[in-house]
């Protein structure tokens, strides 16, 4: 049921999209908001149900025993500017509502809002006057300023500033300490990182963790592929790390999780990465990989190999490696091995009777 106005003759009802509003009676204000939010709140309920004078529903036509309910609204065109006003804003003509209210007279006697407007007018000028009097005034007489060099008496003893020179030389050398040591904790972390200065000044560690014996070798295969790899944007790791996170893979065999925990990434990052710069590595390093000729191959031929197997040109194997079972099916029974009852990843390997893999 759409709401309609409580003022007596007042027909308005809310309508989509219209441009009436409604507001509902004021309540009591609870006694927690204090006494004189409970009076005044008190005050303006017993006018707002004065002025619209509605008789009590049983038909007595008695004023006194109506009392409103939550349902009962009162629309915007009964106040002068239409809209209730503040409940603190006693002198306002819309504290509440006067106009066209249905009975004889139309209008609350009393209620004028052109000498309101007047008076709150007078109210500002008053009050900038006064500021501009102060301000004047301050000019005029302008507060003393302590002169240079004139000393005050204060209630600090010699004593108490012979403490506080030792405490300010006690905090001087603490703060020279904690200095020190955040310096030298610095200096173990930059020894922990990966970094490239680190990896170029320690070659046991740059074998360790990539395979590779020396720097300039990485160097090259990094500038061979850094412009393949992304430097910004998504990626929140420079193509150096990148790459050392690929070979650190391969190296140590390391898991995601570790490798997620090592850069600071998730652990899907970590997967996407490590594909990525494979997939690169693919692309630019294996027009590097050259099968020998025949003739070739015949000329570097073992001793052993030219007695029995003169004939012989590759020497292939097949190897599993257990690998985690794949969540997507397809490649869950692709990889699984009837032989090893695991799923496997299978590599065929040839190798030259020199023994070049």
């Amino acid at each position: 049921m759409p709401e309609s106005c409580c003022v007596y003759k007042c027909t308005n009802k809310r309508v989509p999209h219209g441009t009436l509003k409604f507001y509902a009676i004021p309540v009591v204000r609870n006694e927690r908001f204090g006494s004189q939010e409970v009076e005044i709140s008190q005050r303006r309920r017993d006018k707002w149900v004065a002025n619209l004078r509605r008789t009590a529903d049983d038909g007595s036509h008695s004023t006194s025993t109506w009392i409103p309910t939550k349902h009962h609204k009162v629309c915007s065109v009964h106040f002068i500017k239409g809209e209730p006003a503040k409940m603190y804003d006693v002198n306002n003509p819309d504290w509440a509502p006067t106009q066209k209210m249905g009975h004889d007279g139309a209008e609350v006697r009393g209620v004028d809002g052109t000498r309101y407007d007047r008076l709150q007018v007078r109210k500002r000028k008053i009050q900038v006057n006064e500021a501009a009097s102060a301000l004047l005034q301050m000019q005029r007489n302008p507060p003393p300023m302590p002169k240079p060099g004139i000393e005050c008496q204060t209630d600090t003893t010699g004593i108490q500033l012979d403490e506080l020179n030792a405490k300010y030389n006690s905090l001087l050398s603490e703060n020279d300490e904690l200095k020190r040591h955040i310096a030298q904790q610095d200096e173990e972390l930059a020894s922990l990182r990966l970094t490239e200065d680190s990896l170029k000044a320690d070659e046991i560690k740059l074998t360790f963790f990539t395979g590779i014996h020396e720097w300039v070798s990485f160097a090259a295969l990094l500038s061979l592929i850094r412009t393949q790899l992304p430097d910004t944007g998504h990626c929140k790791l420079n193509p150096f790390q990148q790459f050392l996170l690929c070979l650190m893979k391969l190296r140590l065999n390391l898991g995601n999780q570790d490798l997620a925990y090592r850069f600071n990434l998730s652990v899907s990052s970590v997967s996407r990465i490590f594909h990525r710069v494979l997939d690169v590595l693919f692309v630019s390093l294996s027009p590097l990989i050259h099968w020998p000729t025949r003739k070739a191959l015949r000329e570097s031929m073992p001793t052993a190999f030219r007695r029995f197997f003169y004939k012989c040109a590759i020497i292939i194997d097949c190897t599993e490696i257990f690998i985690e079972q794949p969540s997507d099916l397809l490649a869950r029974a692709q990889t699984w091995s009837s032989y090893k009852h695991h799923n496997t990843v299978k590599f065929l390997l040839g190798i030259t009777p020199s023994c070049k893999l």
